[in-house]
């Protein structure tokens, strides 16, 4: 005769067993969906579209598909011209290409003088200049080379800051006025800062891939570096401290959310699906959202109070990767977390842009990609101007 202890441990697997077929049957029969709190439609915004651009036929610029680097960008706002609204750079997938855009309409188109084959990230354009730092790279998903250069935005022509065989980035990161690269440790794990004299000023043995923010993050009076897997590194000894962080998430965000004056960070970017939401310099979330399917999120100030909104693109749970049209859905939260503005986008793919003010009205619009795949790739501007 069985003992207890032996008919109890048979009990508990087949109680197993029995969670596990529920489980799976909820995942064949039961698909999930957003729940109608989250795509009901709302518009508290006022958001509508304000102009849409087709940019060619070739896929914007986009991360690679192992998502390497979190900071790709294909799209940059900056005001050229000095009339308070900002026109958009739009890197395309031709070589080194470079459209600049105001109003709708294409103004400009530059062909780079960059090294490599693909213009990866428009990171930053140098204040009160047209000189605007790029990344580009080469080779086979990028392993031959990665480089920085300085582009004068009104010729095309360029100058390489740096170049190297993995990611590297320039910050001035002493407050000095000048940068110093932040680039891997050669023939060893981990990365460094070096001068410009070529002075290395610290190494860490953690991987830098992006860098999120350079500033004061906790207000010590000491610059630190925020990397996107919740690393802060000091600027001034390069000592490390990891953040407590949620499995898998990633920041793609750090500043002053709220406006109370301090650092916040936004993270959740997956393409398993995630909690995309707002914590403390500590982790400690404040709110988020489960989303499936996340593929970026965008910070910008889109009421001009001064609060940041947060607009998450996630494709629509019912469609599985491999399905290539899909609905996509754009949601958009305030600095609380309260959902403004939700819109669904049926097309091939969906790449996030940016938040940028267009039309000097003080408010951010919202700009993003639609690929059409052969009917083309379209520019959409949404905002809540005001129709005349």
């Amino acid at each position: 005769m069985r003992s207890l202890k032996t008919r109890l441990r048979g009990l508990f697997g087949l109680a197993l067993l029995l969670v596990w077929v529920v489980s799976l049957s909820s995942c064949i029969l039961f698909e999930y969906r957003y729940p109608e709190e989250l795509i009901k439609p709302t518009n508290t915004m006022g958001f509508h579209e304000l102009w849409s651009l087709e940019v060619g036929r070739e896929n914007p610029r986009w991360p690679s598909p192992t998502q390497e680097w979190l900071s790709h960008r294909s799209l940059l706002a900056v005001d050229l011209d000095s009339d308070d609204a900002e026109e958009l750079l739009v890197a395309l997938n031709e070589a080194n290409q470079l459209l600049i855009v105001k109003d709708g309409q294409v103004v400009n188109r530059l062909t780079l003088e960059v090294p490599g084959e693909a213009i990866l990230d428009l990171s930053e354009v140098i204040q009160g200049t047209h000189i605007a730092k790029i990344t580009s790279a080469s080779g086979v998903d990028y392993a031959t080379g990665f480089y920085l250069s300085l582009i004068d935005l009104t010729t095309g022509k360029g100058n390489l800051l740096a170049s190297g065989r993995h990611s590297l980035f320039t910050e001035d990161l002493d407050s000095d006025g000048e940068e110093e690269v932040i680039e891997p440790v050669p023939g060893e794990k981990g990365y460094r800062a070096v001068d410009s004299s070529g002075r290395e000023l610290w190494r860490v043995p953690e991987r830098i891939w992006a860098v999120i923010h350079v500033g004061d993050l906790d207000n010590d009076g000491r610059q630190e570096l925020l990397t996107p897997d919740w690393t802060i590194i000091d600027c001034e000894d390069g000592s490390v401290t990891e953040i407590k962080k949620e499995p898998e998430n990633t920041i793609f965000y750090a500043g002053d959310i709220d406006g109370d004056g301090e650092v916040e960070l936004v993270a959740g970017v997956s393409e398993t699906g995630t909690t995309v939401g707002v914590y403390d310099l500590n982790g400690k979330k404040r709110w988020g959202y489960s989303f499936y399917d996340v593929g970026y999120g965008v910070v910008g100030d889109v009421n001009g109070d001064g609060k940041k909104g947060i607009a998450v693109f996630s494709r629509d749970p019912k469609f599985r990767r491999s399905v290539p049209t899909a609905d996509y859905w754009i949601f958009l939260f305030d600095a609380q977390g309260n959902l403004l503005w939700n819109y669904m986008v049926h097309c091939d793919e969906l790449y996030p842009g940016a938040f940028a003010d267009v039309n000097g009205d003080g408010k951010d619009e919202l700009v993003f990609f639609e690929d059409r795949w052969v009917k083309g790739n379209v520019l959409h501007v949404y905002g809540s101007k005001e129709i005349k």
